[in-house]
């Protein structure tokens, strides 16, 4: 089920993106980083 893209923030180093939905999910997604690392409590 597709749902509306509401928020759109990229990393400090540019390697990971992070799209908030309009059902609340979180899609986290990251580029030329083996093991990237996300904080989850920020």
């Amino acid at each position: 089920v597709a749902t509306r893209v509401l928020s759109f923030d990229v990393s400090p180093t540019s390697k990971c993106l992070g799209f908030g939905g309009a059902a609340g999910s979180i899609h986290l997604m990251a580029t030329n980083a083996p093991d990237p690392q996300f904080n989850t409590f920020s």
